[in-house]
């Protein structure tokens, strides 16, 4: 028994190239699950970052900025670490550790996404924003902004 091909080796191959075009376009078009954590450092290396979907924090290596006055509960590290959450404003954090040192370089005007959060590198330092009310914070080497 033998099977009787219908049409010419170009049309069998235009039709391939049709169904080949169609399941691409599907999978183009289907969501892509946006990342849950990111771990990136500036292009400088002083300043590295971690985010989740409830939080990002930015460590600097080296800073010349005054940060706040210390709080009494504190007994780690303070002024090198600025956070920002999902409810208040950017603020110091009271570390033990850090999150500088990551691989990742986010270049200079350049930004990531974690969720609701977003952090710019900037040569003048890394932004980072709570997209949803606003709050955040600038860090760099020489000055730092809490909002």
């Amino acid at each position: 028994m033998s099977i009787k091909r219908t049409g010419s080796r170009r049309t069998r191959l235009a039709m391939l190239a049709v169904v080949a075009l169609a399941f691409a376009t599907a999978i183009a078009a289907s969501p892509v699950e946006a990342a849950s954590s990111a771990w990136f450092s500036s292009p400088s290396r002083n300043i590295g970052c971690s985010m989740t979907t409830t939080v990002v924090r930015c460590d600097t290596i080296k800073h010349t900025y005054r940060p706040t006055a210390k709080p009494a509960g504190c007994h780690f590290a303070w002024g090198p670490s600025v956070q920002v959450g999902t409810t208040g404003k950017g603020r110091f954090r009271c570390v033990s550790d850090t999150v500088a040192g990551a691989p990742k370089v986010l270049a200079y005007g350049k930004s990531i996404t974690v969720g609701r959060f977003r952090c710019t590198s900037r040569s003048t330092g890394m932004t980072c924003v709570d997209t949803r009310n606003g709050h955040g914070f600038t860090i760099a080497r020489a000055s730092y902004r809490l909002f």
